[in-house]
């Protein structure tokens, strides 16, 4: 019972999924929490510095929160260490270019391409790169599929992977590999 009670509290508390229509805005808030705790470990830090220990209240911290900041570590320093620092700043980069790259996804134009028996489909609504073929493809051809990472969708009756720039490298890669086993 603890186990699926601990599952229970878990829902909702994962990744944000580029699937998510609402991926840009939830990165956005996400990206706007960490920029605000960067500010404040920074400005606790400073007010710890100069010693006026007492205006870290009005930064909004926990007195469990003061209490271990102002604890010295084994070291005897005090604050937030640079490493939360930089873990928080290196975040707040990772979610901003995720959050570039979302967007250029989204303005991208969906794409159809035919090739020697199949057609070569980027559909930016699925979120989806796909090979669609005429009749079932040859071990040879589905090993090629399968190593660059494409799984079968028999719901869409498609050879499909993630649209992201890795998923259209591999898409490209897959034509030039299945043009030059015709030739």
């Amino acid at each position: 019972a603890d186990e699926l009670a601990r599952r229970a509290a878990a829902v909702g508390t994962g990744g944000i999924s580029s699937d998510d229509p609402d991926a840009i805005e939830k990165l956005r808030d996400e990206l706007a929490h960490i920029e605000d705790a960067q500010h404040k470990m920074k400005a606790a830090n400073k007010i710890i510095r100069k010693g006026n220990i007492a205006e870290l209240a009005e930064l909004g911290l926990t007195d469990d929160q003061i209490a271990k900041i102002t604890t010295p570590d084994y070291m005897g320093r005090k604050g937030f260490p640079s490493y939360a620092l930089s873990n928080n700043n290196a975040n707040a980069r990772r979610i901003a270019q995720r959050i570039k790259e979302l967007e250029a996804l989204q303005n991208r134009a969906d794409l159809e391409i035919a090739g020697k028996g199949y057609t070569y489909r980027e559909d930016t609504t699925e979120n989806r790169v796909m090979f669609v073929f005429e009749v079932k493809p040859d071990s040879e051809t589905r090993a090629i599929l399968k190593r660059h990472a494409f799984k079968w969708s028999p719901s869409r009756n498609a050879w499909v992977r993630q649209l992201t720039n890795a998923g259209i490298y591999a898409g490209s890669q897959v034509r030039a590999a299945l043009e030059n086993a015709d030739a």
